[in-house]
């Protein structure tokens, strides 16, 4: 068996393929808090950490997966950790509903996520005791799930913009009788419900201060937590109805306690939430102008953060785009992601390819780049370039390793570089090197190098994170999560 995984920012959710999709549940709810609390020694996860008080919570892990490693943090805190205890509790699940033990995983992640985050999700899935079989673009996901629905068009170019609790991910997306092939993919990983909370958030503690004429709001930890909660509350009930209230009780304000009634609309909140709409309408922009030669005949707007009241009509207003509603819109990337699962089990009849979210490439002489792996190449892709060894008797060749686009070396991101020494004297130009760029379906990239005459003269590196875990870490974080497993495996919740 092989799951399929959407590791979302502020939910999660997993499935199986039994014949068809089976999204798995968890007391009756489709998807889990993505979140930890660490209280007393003690690991909650998911729902247990969502109504735990007091502790540390981790949360929003998943727009942290390509910071640099922090020194002296808690191990429970780092990303790949946070999300290693959410992946762990999602195959608890999939296990319980199935009745054994399941080792294998496809992951959904946003089309965007650079080599490092990438990286970051596998380390996540080793901790968790997962093997992944294929990081899916969250976007191609939403696609083979609309795609291969009852009833589906035999073709159809269908633009995809999931805008989840943290990430809004776009892609253009070819379907043909069950094939998906991916065009164009465009997002960010800091644009979703989280920052509309947020927007809401910053306004009602702007009418607060107004209203008791005092700056001085000191929240605690908990505090904050409730106050969000609260905000959060409120942002759905504008998704149904033309107005709410945030109650506050016994608030601490300069010393005092201070109770009122907040009231919001659609139009104050969709004018709190426009800058933050106008992003992710120009993502979509961005898609829409590499991809004018075709006309998208169908447009999905999914994900959770998709059902924001006034986003929808921004949308409209600006592109005149009518997302379909035909999914569940909270657990359509997890429904492709089965879907996939399905295909690799030889079960479902689809098939998607993804493609490369940057260009990768070298550094040549006089600073100068070249890319080899060009942005929205289908991935596996392999690539070759051939260098000559400019000065004579050179016994030593450094091959720079970068991502971005810029014409100039030093402007785009060093990742790695691959030397070869030893090379035999020879006189100035009469040296060739071949290199070549090898990238999996997961976007794991080799780079080999060798001398054209001499093919047993060959060096090569699989490019690893700059912000990957070291050994010890990843030992340490992975007993402590098998542990917790254990424990969990004889727990009566989900």
């Amino acid at each position: 068996m092989i799951l399929g995984i959407d590791l979302g920012t502020t939910k999660s959710v997993v499935g199986v393929w039994k014949g068809g999709v089976h999204i798995i549940d968890c007391n009756g709810k489709l998807s889990i808090p993505s979140e930890l609390t660490y209280d007393n020694g003690e690991i909650f996860v998911g729902h247990g950490s969502k109504t735990r008080a007091g502790g540390h919570k981790i949360k929003g892990f998943k727009r942290h997966l390509n910071d640099p490693l922090t020194e002296n943090a808690p191990w429970y805190s780092y990303p790949q950790c946070a999300a290693g205890y959410v992946l762990a509790k999602l195959r608890l699940m999939a296990e319980r509903y199935l009745g054994y033990e399941v080792r294998d995983a496809v992951i959904a992640i946003p089309s965007h996520f650079d080599f490092n985050q990438r990286r970051a999700t596998l380390e996540a899935a080793e901790i968790a005791g997962l093997k992944v079989k294929r990081l899916l673009n969250e976007a191609t996901a939403c696609a083979l799930a609309y795609a291969n629905r009852p009833g589906h068009y035999q073709f159809e170019n269908i633009m995809v913009a999931d805008i989840g609790g943290g990430t809004t991910d776009v892609a253009y997306v070819d379907a043909i009788d069950g094939f998906l092939s991916t065009r164009y993919i465009d997002g960010t990983t800091l644009l979703g419900g989280i920052d509309f909370d947020k927007a809401l958030f910053d306004d009602l503690i702007g009418r607060v201060k107004e209203r008791c004429g005092s700056d001085d709001i000191i929240l605690t930890i908990d505090q904050r937590e409730h106050l969000l909660n609260l905000v959060e509350l409120a942002k759905i009930e504008l998704s149904q109805c033309e107005s709410t209230s945030i109650h506050l009780s016994h608030f601490p304000i300069g010393g005092h306690l201070f109770s009122g009634e907040f009231v919001y609309d659609k139009k104050r909140f969709a004018e709190l939430c426009q800058p933050l709409f106008d992003k992710i309408i120009a993502v979509v922009k961005t898609v829409l102008k590499d991809r004018d030669d075709k006309i998208a005949t169908t447009f999905l707007a999914l994900g959770g953060a998709s059902r924001t009241s006034g986003l929808k009509q921004a949308i409209h207003d600006q592109l005149s785009l009518d997302g379909k509603q035909t999914m569940d819109i909270e657990t359509a990337v997890a429904f492709g992601a089965v879907e996939f699962a399905g295909m690799l089990l030889g079960k479902a009849d689809a098939l998607a390819t993804d493609i490369l979210q940057d260009n990768y490439g070298i550094g040549l002489e006089n600073g100068k780049y070249e890319v080899l792996l060009h942005k929205g190449s289908t991935i596996p892709f392999r690539a070759t370039k051939e260098i000559t060894i400019v000065a004579g008797n050179q016994t030593k060749l450094s091959v720079s390793i970068y991502k971005g686009g810029n014409s100039l070396a030093k402007n785009n991101t060093l990742i790695g570089t691959l030397e070869m020494i030893g090379l035999p004297p020879r006189p100035a130009k009469s040296l060739t090197a071949v290199v070549e760029f090898d990238v999996d379906v997961n976007m794991d990239i080799r780079v080999t190098a060798k001398l054209k005459d001499s093919p047993t003269h060959e060096v090569a590196i699989t490019l690893t994170s700059s912000n990957g875990l070291p050994e010890h870490l990843m030992k340490f974080m992975k007993e402590k999560v098998s542990t917790w497993y254990a424990k969990q495996r004889s727990s009566p919740d989900c």
